[in-house]
């Protein structure tokens, strides 16, 4: 299981443009129009991330990248009803000035 979503951002952390399986995955996950690459490319960032805290952490981690180019790796957790998803979130700088940011589903649990 190795399902991998990327996007890159600008220096403004405007979305610019998603990998190309983008929007199949997004229809093999059930997830709604709004995630779809026409619904989120030329938008910020932060306008998908619903909590404060989330929004600080995700763009602290975005900026350190951008400050001392290194490849960041963060492990969290996105559950869905009835299932445990351990992802990783992957930072990279890009020679052109973008950040590209991978999500990785690295395995899943039945949740009790």
């Amino acid at each position: 299981m190795n399902l991998q979503l990327s996007y890159w951002l600008d220096d403004d952390n405007i979305i610019r443009r998603v990998n190309d399986h983008w929007d199949q995955a997004m229809d093999s996950q059930n997830w709604s129009d709004r995630a779809s690459a026409n619904r989120i490319v030329g938008k910020l960032l932060s306008e998908f991330i619903c909590d404060d805290v989330t929004r600080m952490y995700v763009a602290t981690m975005i900026e350190s990248v951008r400050v001392i180019p290194h490849t960041s790796f963060r492990p969290y957790r996105c559950d869905t009803p009835d299932m445990k998803r351990f992802m990783q979130m992957i930072i990279t700088p890009e020679e052109n000035g973008w950040i590209r940011v991978s999500h990785q589903l690295l395995r899943t649990e039945p949740l009790r």
